[in-house]
């Protein structure tokens, strides 16, 4: 069985379930453990499938994540969803939206912006928000405050508890907010040849046609190479 999303299919085959994303060329970092762009997208993708046991990467080569790597974008994918199903994923009513609306805005930035992309760091910002709002409170008498002060407290609780972000607790204090390395430490695929992609950049086109070729002689190897115009590629 197969599902086919915009950007990736999911096949099931033998109790293995393999998530394949394909990225443009254009992309420089197509990893997500280099890049948050792909890090989210990943994420949303098993949100949508269910957990995967294994990860192919598709761009100029493939990346290939076993289940061990798996296991802790599983991880996140369902602690984002357990979060989002639960009161804390619900909108804060109007009063609090109208008297907080700093305080709220920074609540769903780590909630909606931050946690898919960069987990570890949506927490270091999550607690630094949370210092800055318990000595705001100390100044405020306000049920509603305090009700938001706990609310966000609860998140905290509930994004300590996802695996990479619990696996880099000892990091926290000097971590810097973008910093990939920690992800790097956890995400280290399998890298394999894409044929496709080289067989297509080793052929020119049908339609090219040659202009020059040369020699290039080192020692006893001779190389032979040719430089094609394309006059519908725009070369």
């Amino acid at each position: 069985m197969e599902l086919k999303g915009k950007d990736y299919s999911v096949s099931r085959e033998e109790g293995e379930i393999t998530l394949t994303y394909k990225v443009p060329l254009t992309v420089l970092y197509p990893n997500p453990e280099d890049n948050e762009d792909i890090f989210e997208k990943i994420i949303n993708a098993i949100i949508e499938s269910g957990n995967i046991t294994s990860l192919v990467i598709v761009s100029d080569r493939n990346y290939i994540y076993t289940k061990d790597q798996t296991d802790l974008l599983n991880d996140l994918a369902n602690g984002y969803k357990n979060i989002l199903e639960s009161d804390l994923g619900k909108t804060f009513d109007s009063d609090i939206q109208k008297t907080f609306s700093e305080d709220v805005a920074k609540f769903n930035y780590v909630l909606f912006n931050r946690l898919k992309r960069d987990p570890i760091g949506a927490y270091v910002i999550g607690l630094r928000f949370l210092r800055e709002l318990k000595v705001k409170g100390e100044n405020i008498d306000s049920e509603e405050f305090r009700y938001f002060l706990d609310r966000f407290e609860q998140l905290m609780s509930k994004i300590s508890e996802i695996k990479i972000v619990r696996d880099n607790v000892g990091i926290m204090l000097g971590y810097k907010i973008g910093d990939r390395q920690p992800y790097r430490s956890k995400l280290k695929p399998l890298i394999r040849p894409n044929f496709t992609y080289t067989r297509i950049m080793s052929e020119p086109p049908l339609s090219a046609i040659e202009i020059e070729n040369y020699k290039i002689k080192d020692e006893d190897d001779t190389e032979v190479g040719e430089i094609v115009r394309c006059p519908y590629c725009g070369g």
